[in-house]
């Protein structure tokens, strides 16, 4: 309400009420703001996300973003992912988001990611289909995809599965790593063609 804004602090200096962070420090809302509106421009614009600067970008936005940065970064990735109109360079780039963050703030992203295993390695079995027809997968690209564009999103999602999968191999019980490490190993039980990179 409009009587109430005038006891509120305003200006660069009312971020210093959130645990006496420095003035130039946005508040929480504002950093996953800020981080969505930048994965959003990186997913877009591919060549930042593979530079060193974009990447180390990305990192320090989805530090300060505190604890809302995995579902942050999860749901503006996902929408990508799903969205029939994105390219299919801006698809391959979210699933490059979610590489680059996976291990971030202690596997805060892992954490978010394992809440979605199960569209993920929906995706990760397409790869077992003989039909190429059959392969695109389906809530991810239109049926105007071509099957050179449904085998290249099934290779971005099988290489965050063998990269992830494996370094989480010995996490924590519970923790969104060792899910992603169960998930892996029930995809190579299951003869999904997992590259395994050295």
């Amino acid at each position: 309400p409009h009587h109430t804004a005038t006891h509120l602090p305003s200006g660069p200096f009312c971020t210093m009420s959130f645990g006496g962070s420095s003035p130039a420090s946005p508040g929480v809302l504002e950093s996953n703001s800020l981080l969505d509106d930048f994965i959003k421009d990186l997913v877009r614009n591919t060549q930042q996300l593979d530079s060193e600067s974009g990447r180390q970008e990305l990192t320090r936005l989805f530090t300060l973003a505190g604890r809302g940065a995995g579902n942050t970064t999860l749901e503006r990735c996902m929408r990508t992912l799903k969205d029939q109109n994105e390219t299919l360079n801006s698809k391959i780039a979210s699933l490059k988001v979610l590489d680059v963050l996976m291990d971030a703030n202690e596997g805060q992203m892992a954490q978010s990611f394992a809440g979605e295993l199960k569209f993920f390695t929906t995706v990760a079995k397409k790869s077992k289909e003989k039909d190429r027809k059959k392969r695109r997968p389906s809530g991810v690209l239109s049926s105007r995809a071509t099957a050179s564009d449904a085998d290249a999103i099934i290779a971005a999602v099988l290489e965050l599965f063998d990269r992830w999968g494996r370094h989480f191999e010995n996490a924590q019980p519970g923790t969104g790593g060792a899910e992603v490490a169960k998930a892996y190993k029930e995809l190579m039980r299951e003869r999904v063609p997992i590259d395994r990179k050295s």
